[in-house]
């Protein structure tokens, strides 16, 4: 993709959703785009004549480029792979637990296209994407998932994914199931804590020296438990001194809860504080059995939870106490996570689950999580996830040109009586004409600019292919581990617990 900063032009004679008093609402008005950025918003617009490079947003709804926080771009060769299964479980059956085969640079940048591609197409223009490197962590697998999206033209920030301790030792119990064998097979994949640090910060200094770079490199954890607590504290030392975002996984089952207990006697939100790793760079994925003094100390310290509702019920993970957490001031950012636990990356069908799911609690209506809620989840929220508030998240003057032009010739605004209600509950992407990214046009008239749609499907089934073709045997291999971790995860589960996530009230 090429980018010509020093161009200026407009978006003429579209209705723009603006944030006022706190509330979102629809205004005429005309944008004009410098380079990356948005010089004018005219909300009193003259007639004038459009010139050549500008754009007819007559019919068209203006409203800021959603931000997707939690994105697992390694998941993208498994959609439709897993159902009915929870996540403890659910871990070992999409990926073979005794590795894979290392994956090529191009199939890693296919596969990171084609969850781009599904989100730019429904309006999305920034991805978190939480990428573990399920091969073997080098830089060129880093630089092939940063370049695609740079090749595609959206706005991403890239991790990767790290953890230290043995995958059977994060789970409670699992251990006890497995004979010594296999233990040890799945155990002793080689791991370098260093090395792992050193690429990440190399990553860094590499991809994020541009203030205006479009893709950025950030910091993650796996998740508490499943790192050594020197290891988490080396991960945010790391986060904090280049200032980046630094994503977890945290209390996203109540087996993580219980974890919690087991592993440190307190809870994982408690822990991470303790060890420092709790800071406003901090997001923090799910968040789905958090106390609510969890809920405190996360408002108090500044971090985000992205709230993942699709995978949540995909997952039986439970519903996580929105409500609380806005009340008290959290953060709160929206994600679709990975393919395997929710087949899809698109940002508009977790707003309108986001503005729905919540009422089941019981709470008094004037409680519920609504439209407005979740619109400002899927833009503000993810804004300051990655530490971009005030420059993203809508669609204002000195804020970066990321924005999707919806078609209001649809049965999703016909009629529009409340725009934000419409937009949360009618669409479903359906409606996207134009996005544009760092003030350039990357879907027009509902194609892509810098990627030809056909020729990516058929790379992507070539690489995919590729892919189970390489681990046939890992895959054949998995249901020899499948009845220590279904053992696991029934003894934790009939454990006393003292908090619910599945029933009405929080």
């Amino acid at each position: 993709m090429t980018e010509d900063h020093g161009r200026v032009w407009w978006v003429r004679g579209g209705q723009l959703l603006t944030h006022r008093d706190g509330r979102w609402g629809v205004e005429r008005a005309d944008i004009q785009v410098s380079g990356s950025s948005i010089a004018r918003v005219d909300t009193s617009p003259a007639q004038v004549e459009g010139q050549a490079g500008d754009l007819n947003a007559a019919g068209l709804l203006i409203i800021p480029g959603l931000i997707n926080a939690h994105v697992h771009s390694n998941d993208d060769f498994l959609r439709g792979r897993v159902d009915k299964l929870p996540l403890e479980v659910y871990m070992l059956m999409a990926v073979p637990v005794t590795g894979v085969a290392e994956l090529r640079p191009e199939d890693l940048e296919v596969r990171t296209l084609l969850g781009a591609a599904e989100g730019l197409k429904t309006g999305t223009t920034c991805f978190l994407d939480d990428c573990y490197h399920i091969d073997r962590l080098r830089p060129e697998a880093i630089d092939a998932v940063l370049g695609a999206y740079n090749r595609i033209g959206m706005r991403a920030w890239v991790t990767a994914n790290l953890s230290d301790k043995p995958m059977p030792d994060t789970i409670p119990f699992v251990k006890d199931y497995l004979d010594e064998e296999r233990y040890a097979e799945i155990a002793r994949r080689p791991f370098r804590a260093e090395e792992a640090l050193a690429y990440c910060e190399e990553a860094i200094e590499k991809h994020n020296r541009s203030e205006t770079g479009l893709v950025k490199f950030a910091m993650a954890a796996s998740g508490p438990q499943r790192c050594t607590d020197a290891f988490l504290t080396k991960i945010w030392e790391v986060a904090e001194r280049h200032r980046v975002p630094c994503v977890s996984h945290v209390l996203e089952t109540r087996i993580q809860a219980i974890t919690g207990d087991i592993f440190y006697g307190t809870t994982l939100i408690t822990h991470m504080d303790a060890l420092g790793c709790l800071t406003p760079h901090t997001v923090i994925a799910h968040g789905v059995w958090v106390t609510d003094a969890d809920i405190t100390l996360i408002a108090d310290r500044g971090a985000t939870v992205v709230h993942n509702p699709t995978s949540n019920l995909r997952l039986g993970s439970g519903v996580a106490p929105i409500r609380k957490m806005l009340t008290a001031g959290v953060n709160v950012a929206l994600g679709a996570d990975g393919m395997t636990s929710n087949d899809a990356q698109n940002l508009f069908l977790e707003m309108r689950l986001a503005g729905c799911l919540h009422n089941i609690k019981g709470q008094p209506y004037d409680q519920w999580v609504g439209a407005q809620e979740a619109f400002s989840m899927a833009t503000h929220g993810g804004a300051s996830a990655i530490g971009m508030g005030g420059r993203l998240g809508e669609v204002a003057e000195g804020r970066l040109a990321d924005f999707t032009l919806l078609d209001m010739d649809s049965f999703a605004y016909t009629p529009m009586n409340e725009p934000v209600q419409n937009i949360v509950f009618s669409e479903y992407g359906q409606s996207v004409r134009h996005v544009v990214v760092s003030g350039e046009i990357v879907v027009r008239d509902r194609k892509l600019v810098n990627c030809d749609e056909g020729e990516l499907y058929a790379r992507g089934r070539e690489a995919a292919s590729r892919f189970f073709t390489d681990n046939a045997k890992a895959f054949e291999r998995i249901p020899e581990f499948l009845p220590a971790f279904e053992a696991a995860y029934r003894r934790a589960s009939t454990m006393e617990f003292r908090r619910d996530r599945w029933l009405p009230g929080e």
